[in-house]
């Protein structure tokens, strides 16, 4: 019997690799719910093209959503087709329950962090604040229920820590875990050769970020703050006492830090203390980049990345093993976790 899917994800091509991976399942992609969007060109870092996902099938159906409001029509649009499984990745919202009861066997989610930790909506930039990338980075499978990223666990992946030197190796490495994982512990979950198991209770830091996920850059070294500088394409943005202020790329080092408050600097530049130096920062707009790039000057070379070995798929009892040893070697502060 055809395996009738929804999938719902961004509109980015690096999720590509799981379709190839579903149909080989006997799965039939009936629709698909993404954001609005399209192509996008990205300067930080380099110029680079992210191609939009394209449809899955020709007798898929697209559906784009903006915000909570616009779930009803979804809901009206999906009931007529029946689904049997609903697989989101990468996708930023909730899904509501009611658009879970559509589909015979519910949800299933790939969220890109160890679950439990760093559950919910931002959980790559919330660890790249915090600096616990290394640790608790990978992907998890899970189904889905009504609390976020709280369902059980079916199956989880471990990346190569190279990965994480540069965007383009982690949205590779991020494709290739979550088509891993749709290959293995989905199909072994879909014929009832695994179960899955609860997450365990605890007090974890969550994939939330505040103040548009600014960064005491006091408390990092300025090579953190460089290297965050290229993974975060959109600018890094730095607290100060008068809010958050972006800083696109890194153009200099002033000296030693003085204990200054980050200060703009005309044009469109800001300084700001880090651990152990003085920095300007520049946000760059429209095509300023790509020139001050031809221009000769490199602010943030880009890092060669050797081969990155592929994910390790650990299955939901494997998982569960090594979270436990996990929780027992990082013990969560509660305080420093906020509720959800």
């Amino acid at each position: 019997m055809c395996l009738r899917v929804v999938l719902a994800t961004d509109r980015s091509g690096y999720m590509a690799p799981i379709i190839p991976i579903l149909a080989e399942a006997g799965a039939e992609i009936v629709a698909h719910v993404a954001p609005p969007g399209a192509s996008r060109w990205h300067h930080a870092g380099g110029y680079r093209f992210t191609p939009m996902l394209r449809r899955p099938a020709p007798s898929c159906r697209r559906l784009a959503f903006v915000g909570v409001d616009d779930w009803p029509r979804i809901l009206a649009a999906l009931q007529p087709l029946t689904p049997d499984l609903i697989v989101s990745a990468f996708l930023p919202r909730r899904l509501p329950p009611e658009l879970l009861a559509l589909a015979r066997l519910g949800g299933v989610n790939l969220h890109p962090a160890r679950l439990p930790w760093y559950a919910g909506a931002s959980p790559l930039r919330a660890m790249f604040l915090q600096g616990d990338e290394l640790r608790f980075g990978g992907m998890t499978l899970h189904s889905m229920t009504e609390k976020f990223d709280a369902g059980p666990i079916i199956g989880a992946a471990t990346l190569d820590p190279r990965v994480w030197r540069a965007p383009a190796a982690l949205n590779a490495a991020l494709a290739g875990a979550a088509a891993s994982l749709c290959a293995g512990p989905l199909q072994h979950w879909l014929a009832d050769q695994i179960t899955p198991r609860e997450q365990i209770a605890g007090a974890f830091p969550r994939g939330r970020i505040k103040d548009h996920g600014a960064l005491d850059a006091t408390e990092v070294s300025a090579a953190r703050v460089q290297h965050l500088m290229r993974l975060f394409r959109r600018g890094l943005m730095i607290a100060g006492p008068q809010g958050a202020q972006h800083a696109g790329y890194l153009l200099r080092h002033l000296g030693p830090p003085t204990g200054e408050a980050p200060r703009q600097a005309w044009p469109r530049r800001l300084q700001f203390d880090c651990a152990d130096a003085r920095l300007e920062a520049r946000h760059p707009f429209g095509l300023e980049r790509r020139l001050h790039r031809l221009s000769g000057h490199r602010p943030s070379p880009r890092p060669t990345v050797a081969p990155i070995a592929p994910a390790s798929v650990l299955t939901a009892d494997q998982n569960a093993d090594c979270i436990a040893r996990m929780a027992a070697c990082n013990p969560s502060d509660p305080d420093s976790t906020p509720s959800t």
